[in-house]
């Protein structure tokens, strides 16, 4: 609808989207994905 609250949804959606599959590869021990994570903002608590 162009309103800037649809602007900030899609950008969640997104984003959300992307991280939970490098959540997913990094949690089934995926290194170049563990590194991902480790050196982001994305917030995997089974990655330390």
């Amino acid at each position: 609808d162009g309103s800037k609250e649809t602007d900030e949804r899609i950008k969640r959606v997104f984003k959300a989207d992307r991280g939970i599959g490098v959540i997913r590869h990094a949690d089934a021990g995926y290194e170049e994905a563990i590194d991902l994570v480790k050196n982001s903002d994305l917030k995997a608590p089974m990655i330390r």
